[in-house]
């Protein structure tokens, strides 16, 4: 993978900083099937690397859409459904899988509080592409165990 983007410095700060403030960097475990239908079929967990920023900026989330897709070609944009009428609109948007991996190389070495998250997320994507197998190793577990624990509420992972 191309891990050369060419992102210009105003936007490299404009998404560490979006990342720091308003981002999540996580491994999400999701149940998928296996097999001609989709019940019938053979049901399997999938863990995957996701990058979200969440505002109730439509803007804001526009535009860091625009330059992760301009350079990964990934990424949608939701809107999230108020819980309380009282509450701001809110927008996230979603980018996952391994093509994450040359933007959180790009980008871990500007990141601050979330620097061993995207570092994580390097070694898992790095790790999953290098294997044949679609099976999770010890390793692999304890990478997903790691970055739930810097995601817990509370105090924060200082490196």
């Amino acid at each position: 993978m191309d891990t050369q983007l060419k992102i210009s410095e105003f936007d490299q700060g404009f998404l560490v900083g979006l990342i720091e403030g308003e981002g999540s960097l996580t491994i999400t475990k999701c149940s998928n099937y296996r097999g001609r239908n989709y019940r019938g079929g053979e049901r399997y967990i999938n863990y995957v690397p996701r990058l979200t920023i969440t505002n109730a900026s439509y803007e804001l989330v526009v535009l860091a859409h625009k330059i992760i897709r301009r350079e990964l070609g990934i990424g949608h944009i939701y809107m999230k459904h108020r819980i309380e009428k009282s509450w701001k609109q809110c927008y996230y948007l979603d980018v996952r899988g391994l093509k994450l991996l040359p933007l959180m190389k790009f980008l871990e070495s500007k990141l601050i509080s979330k620097r061993r998250h995207a570092q994580i997320l390097v070694k898992w994507c790095e790790q999953r592409i290098s294997k044949q197998s679609r099976k999770y190793t010890e390793d692999d577990y304890h990478l997903v165990e790691e970055i739930r624990e810097l995601n817990k509420k509370g105090a924060g992972y200082i490196g």
